[in-house]
């Protein structure tokens, strides 16, 4: 996240939706208690009419740590399930914006 996701954010004027816990605190949670915590976070998000944009899977994270838990494919799967539309970001815009995929 921090190295594409939140500067992406910045450089678009966007909201991340963070972790909602220090890195610690994240690192000690059980995948539910993680998945809790984010699905907290979306809610409040979604109530607040927040639009949401998908930059798409980090080409550089390791398969094994995406299978363990994908926390994104997991939000736009509750977004879809509650019929909140998002956006697929273009990977050009993507790599114009922070000149990487």
């Amino acid at each position: 996240m921090s190295e594409r996701v939140t500067p992406f954010a910045e450089a678009t004027d966007a909201r991340t939706l963070g972790f909602g816990a220090s890195v610690d605190e994240w690192a000690v949670m059980t995948p539910q208690q993680r998945y809790k915590l984010n699905d907290g976070m979306l809610r409040a998000r979604v109530n607040e009419g927040d639009s949401f944009r998908y930059i798409g899977q980090d080409p550089a994270r390791p398969p094994g740590t995406r299978q363990r838990f994908d926390l994104t494919r997991s939000e736009l799967l509750r977004l879809d399930e509650r019929g909140v539309p998002y956006e697929i970001v273009s990977p050009d815009e993507v790599l114009k914006t922070i000149g990487r995929l």
